[in-house]
């Protein structure tokens, strides 16, 4: 829940930069990648691919938007690596409310 955001954070957005790619971008194809396998392994597809999508795609914005505010690439990643850890922390409290009642 804690790692992985920010692995995953870190890896996209330094890969961006290093290789003068496009931020947003990154982002959003890294969200349509996991939306893909989320779709063809799991029971609600379909649900978690878009959800893959939308995350991946809001983490990139938020990424974006600091990094030209600031125009450092710290803030930045701290920034997505954040809104990555709460997304996963709401999603399982959620999954975990749904799965007891």
């Amino acid at each position: 829940m804690y790692l992985a955001p920010l692995v995953e954070e870190t890896s996209k957005t330094t890969a961006a930069v290093l290789c003068g790619g496009d931020i947003l971008l990154t982002h959003l194809s890294f969200g349509a990648v996991e939306g893909c396998w989320e779709y063809f392994n799991r029971r609600n597809g379909y649900y978690a691919g878009m959800a893959a999508l939308a995350s991946h795609s809001i983490f990139g914005f938020i990424t974006l938007s600091v990094y030209r505010f600031y125009g450092i690439l710290t803030p930045a990643m701290v920034a997505g690596c954040l809104a990555h850890i709460v997304w996963n922390y709401l999603v399982m409290h959620y999954l975990a409310h749904r799965i007891k009642t």
